[in-house]
């Protein structure tokens, strides 16, 4: 009976380093970039993530970008447009060294593909060669209630950048010029909280935009001008919370536009309504009896 007992926990065991080991070799970060890449052009590499059949509603980690001419190209640019994360604690960023990009996101449904967007760098190449693009530290965080965490493999991409012919292409261009949609629609959402702003109360407020991505937030507090912020603003009003516009503004300069505490006058539509009937009802009535007046007394 022990020995049963060892041997079932053993193929336990072994099942369970088989499954671990299965996803962590398919489990990884990888990028894609579109057409031939030349010296001289901006293109745009995008991050994907491949979750194994698994859904992950929060991602941590670290991308770095390198090449083989001792750094002879630039970021321009990081895009979330478009990206199956919608929630970033800390939205992807360089780092103080310059060439890696720090991330953690989440999602509130949660992520499970093999194709997921993660995010966009912006790269203007100056010199043919190869740019190495390697996820390290990659962390999820499954969408199973405890949060467990799994790991992903290190990867090491390359990206092939062939002598320019004079004619450079800047993508990242094309796509801010050619957007001309505004920001989804969002809500404001009122909060306070002993722990944050020393107690005072703030708006916070989020949103997404699939083509250029959110450039900025900008607030007007009733007569105040507007202030440039994050996703959050700390009411310099705190006795009185009206007359708040919060605009979202994407890489393109489009504009969406949310309000808090607005006085705004409901317009009761089935009054009009019935104002507009009974006017119908007295013009058509004050025309019959003019015509019976004109006809029909006059005949007598």
């Amino acid at each position: 009976m022990k020995q049963l007992t060892f041997k079932i926990g053993i193929f336990t065991t072994i099942c369970a380093l088989f499954f671990s080991v299965a996803f962590n070799a398919r489990a990884a970060v990888t990028v894609q970039t579109q057409g031939t890449i030349k010296s001289g052009d901006t293109t745009i590499v995008s991050v994907l993530l491949d979750t194994e059949g698994k859904t992950i509603n929060a991602i941590d980690g670290v991308i770095a970008v390198s090449d083989d001419v001792g750094g002879d190209f630039q970021i321009k640019e990081i895009s979330v447009a478009g990206s199956a994360f919608s929630i970033w604690p800390r939205k992807p960023s360089l780092t103080i060294e310059g060439h890696s990009i720090m991330f953690t996101g989440g999602a509130v449904a949660g992520v499970n593909d093999t194709n997921a967007l993660l995010f966009k760098i912006v790269i203007q190449v100056n010199k043919p060669g190869a740019i190495h693009i390697a996820s390290s530290g990659v962390i999820g965080y499954l969408n199973d209630g405890l949060g467990t965490s799994v790991s992903f493999k290190k990867t090491n991409d390359t990206v092939t950048v062939l002598l320019g012919d004079g004619v450079a292409t800047d993508a990242w261009k094309n796509i801010v010029a050619g957007d001309n949609i505004p920001p989804e629609k969002f809500t404001v959402l009122l909060g306070q909280d002993q722990s944050m702003f020393d107690g005072m109360k703030f708006l916070s407020f989020e949103t997404t935009d699939t083509d250029s991505g959110i450039d900025y937030f900008d607030v007007k507090e009733g007569a105040y001008e507007y202030v440039r912020t994050g996703t959050t603003y700390v009411l310099q009003n705190q006795d009185k919370v009206k007359n708040i516009i919060v605009r979202a503004h994407d890489k393109a300069g489009n504009i969406q536009i949310a309000t808090f505490g607005m006085n705004k006058k409901a317009i009761n539509w089935q009054g009009i309504i019935i104002v507009v009937l009974i006017a119908s009802v007295v013009f058509y009535c004050k025309r019959i009896i003019r015509l019976f007046k004109r006809y029909v007394l006059r005949k007598k």
